[in-house]
């Protein structure tokens, strides 16, 4: 969960949860789905959205179970996107 924290922020800039309060800060941990990363990095392809919101599910047996599955959703996230570039691109 706590990488998923970090990725979100190191592709939007913004937390995935943000409050005035650290009960305002758990309740939306645990009760919201923060808002996709493409929708705040326009830049950004939609293929990382599922990754992220894999690593930030609120069941953790809905996560990622360890580190390499993690970084497989990622290369294959990053291999998807450089696909779609390459096709946008003249």
């Amino acid at each position: 969960f706590s990488t998923g924290v970090l990725l979100y922020e190191l592709l939007t800039g913004e937390k995935p949860f943000i409050g005035n309060s650290f009960a305002t800060i758990m309740h939306k941990v645990l009760r919201e789905t923060p808002i996709p990363p493409s929708e705040l990095n326009i830049t950004l392809p939609t293929v990382f959205d599922a990754v992220v919101a894999k690593a930030l599910a609120k069941r953790p047996d809905e996560r990622f179970q360890d580190a390499r599955a993690c970084a497989q959703a990622l290369d294959a996230a990053l291999a998807e996107a450089r696909q779609l570039t390459a096709r946008d691109d003249p």
